[in-house]
């Protein structure tokens, strides 16, 4: 019986010897997957990572890390064909990494992410939670959540949040702007000096110009002294961060910003010197006017009433943005002011710097531990008196913003957002948005009769609707006891409307079409060039980036247009002979069955079908035939947006728009058999 035992037990450890060898060997090879995995990724190959990862799941059902990136790559393209697949797909993933590993957050943060994307905004608010839950620290919990709360406009909970977030990790230069964001836009009144919890005894104090994108700036790099990547942008859901490389900006060619300053509104080379002649001039006289004052504050207050008197004339937000308008005409609009004070003032020694507000600007001097505004457009229209603009308090200067924006302020495309005190480099930068703006007002008003014959079209589909609901109303009424007629009257009415709405809703087309064509001629030949020299002054402003990124999907957008229009006609054409011949074959079933197989109504309705299947050969040939000229316009949007996405790597919305146009694109070409382009 011993000798058995101990045979038994030297067999058992033999046994546990093979599992444990076989089970070391199951992990390397994981490991060896999963390193293959994350270099496809890398490299780009999103295919081949989903295979190796899977890979990974066969050696290794419960890998989380395997779990959690299939979870995230599914997620990645969830506007295609297969959406409701990749949803669930994704979901499978990451909550089979839940019950994996129920102690980290990533697989609930992904789950969160995933129904912020899908629209379960709630059931991703309770994934969120969990995440924090589970790991209190969690930086990405803590971005996302915050992002959550922002975009919901919880602004008090976010400032909270991002205040937590401080307290646990220190200084940190996201969260320090994200909760400085949500303090702005909470209506709250952010403090000119930050306090940054450093965790410790004391606190790290960072003196800041109100709103600022001070992260991305190497100023306030250096004082913010050992940041962790202070210029990191950040994507969610990750194990760690994406670093986005930051966007190609064009060299400055101005050599001072008075060139800059006049060259957003002038081409002319003589208009050109003639201004700068006069800008000159100016700037000599200037320096005579505060030359006989004493001090800072007169010195600013001096400069102020001089130009006030000497230059400032006409408040006019429609023929007041442009430097000729100011220096020729004596029209100016807050910025264009703004800026010549700002110029003038910082060259005679004087700490002044802009302010940009929603669709308003003004400047501002640092005057020992005050600031004194100085509000450029205070006239007695709007309630203050022409010389009390210097040093205006805040009651006065609240009418003062509250009636441009009442009155119409700036143009629309003109509208800033409140970005607060900025130094003049960046505010000139804001010229170039301002010559933007005219240049499009000066498009719709060429259009002006067309536009107003759109309002009157949409008025008449409004019209027409009501009317419709109407007539469709009384027959309801009127025919109860006789269903089939009613029926056919009420199907009659709606085809009739509707036939009316679709001619109305042509012609309205044909405007916008003309108007963005006009636009479109507009962007190409000077518009991104003026958003691209503003971003050259100020390289990390957010809104110019956006300005860019609309201008170059618009573009592209233009650019197929007609093979979307094309592609649009022959669909409805289809349509409607496909719904002609499916009557058409029940007809041909039914007479069958009444009169026979040959019957003449029988081949009358025959031949309706033979000419309904001719047409609808001969429109899906025309789509071949039309096909070599739609391509080159799809190609053309695809060569545009993939230029413009070298230039601005980060941005989400052209990098989507590209992805949707190669998408639509490959399935044409497969449509057509155009194996090269599916290829390419």
């Amino acid at each position: 019986m011993r000798v058995i035992r101990i045979l038994s037990l030297s067999g058992l450890a033999f046994v546990i010897a093979l599992v444990s060898l076989d089970m070391a060997h199951s992990q390397e090879t994981a490991a060896s997957l999963l390193k293959q995995g994350f270099g496809a990724i890398e490299s780009g190959r999103l295919v081949l990572a989903r295979e190796k990862l899977k890979d990974v799941l066969k050696v290794d059902p419960g890998n989380y890390q395997a779990l959690v990136i299939l979870g995230q790559l599914e997620m990645i393209d969830l506007a295609g064909p297969d959406r409701a697949k990749r949803m669930l797909d994704s979901e499978r993933y990451f909550l089979s990494a839940c019950v994996a590993q129920p102690q980290r957050p990533e697989a609930d943060l992904g789950l969160a992410q995933l129904c912020y994307d899908t629209g379960y905004f709630m059931k991703g608010d309770r994934y969120a939670r969990t995440a924090q839950a589970v790991d209190p620290g969690s930086y990405e919990a803590f971005c996302l959540i915050g992002q959550r709360l922002l975009d919901s406009g919880n602004y008090t909970g976010a400032l909270d949040l991002y205040s937590r977030g401080l307290k646990h990790y220190g200084f940190d230069a996201y969260f320090t702007e994200r909760r400085y964001l949500a303090a702005a836009r909470g209506g709250l009144d952010p403090q000119w000096i930050v306090i940054i919890p450093s965790g410790g005894e004391g606190n790290f104090v960072l003196q800041l110009p109100r709103y600022p994108d001070f992260y991305l700036l190497r100023e306030y790099r250096s004082l913010a002294g050992s940041t962790p990547d202070a210029g990191r942008h950040y994507a969610l859901p990750m194990f760690t961060f994406k670093h986005c490389p930051r966007e190609v900006v064009p060299p400055s060619p101005y050599r001072d910003l008075y060139e800059a300053y006049l060259r957003a509104s002038v081409d002319d080379p003589r208009l050109y010197r003639r201004l700068r002649s006069e800008l000159d001039r100016l700037r000599t006289e200037a320096r005579k006017v505060v030359a006989k004052v004493e001090g800072k504050e007169e010195k600013g207050k001096a400069l102020y009433n001089w130009l006030k008197t000497k230059m400032l004339k006409k408040y006019d937000v429609k023929e007041g943005l442009l430097a000729q308008d100011l220096l020729e005409k004596k029209r100016y609009a807050s910025l264009n002011a703004s800026i010549l004070y700002t110029l003038l003032a910082r060259e005679l020694g004087l700490p002044v710097e802009g302010v940009i507000g929603y669709g308003h600007a003004f400047s501002e001097m640092a005057y020992g531990k005050r600031e004194i505004r100085i509000e450029l457009i205070a006239e007695p229209r709007f309630g203050v008196a022409e010389k009390e603009g210097f040093d205006i308090g805040w009651w006065d200067q609240f009418k003062i913003l509250s009636r441009p924006a009442a009155s119409g302020g700036l143009r629309d495309s003109a509208r800033y957002r409140l970005m607060g005190r900025i130094s003049p480099r960046k505010l000139t930068a804001y010229q170039f948005l301002n010559a933007h703006a005219y240049n499009l007002g000066k498009i719709a008003e060429q259009f002006k009769e067309e536009v107003d014959y759109k309002k009157t079209l949409e008025e008449m589909i409004v019209k027409n609707n009501r009317e419709a609901a109407t007539r469709l109303a009384a027959l309801e009424s009127r025919y109860q006891r006789e269903p089939k007629k009613r029926a056919s009257l009420m199907e009659r009415t709606k085809q009739r409307f509707a036939a009316e709405n679709r001619k109305l809703q042509r012609e309205i087309e044909k405007i916008d079409y003309k108007l963005e064509r006009e636009r479109t001629k507009y962007l190409q030949k000077k518009g991104v060039d003026l958003i691209k020299k503003a971003r050259s002054l100020a390289p990390h402003v957010e809104e110019f980036v956006e300005r860019q990124e609309q201008a170059n999907v618009i573009m592209a957008e233009a650019d197929v247009r007609p093979a979307v229009d094309a592609l649009k006609g022959r669909r409805t054409t289809r349509r409607l002979l496909e719904k002609k011949l499916s009557e058409e074959l029940t007809d041909r079933e039914l007479e069958k069955r009444l009169s026979g197989r040959q019957s003449a109504f029988v081949d009358d309705i025959q031949e309706r079908i033979d000419a309904i299947e001719s047409e609808i050969r001969a429109i899906q040939a025309q789509g071949t035939r039309s096909w070599t000229a739609e391509r080159a316009e799809w190609l053309k949007a695809v060569d545009r947006l993939t230029k413009a996405l070298k230039e601005l790597p980060c941005s989400d919305k052209i990098r989507k728009r590209l992805e949707s146009f190669c998408w639509t694109a490959a399935r044409l070409a497969e449509r057509y058999g155009d194996t090269e382009t599916v290829d390419a």
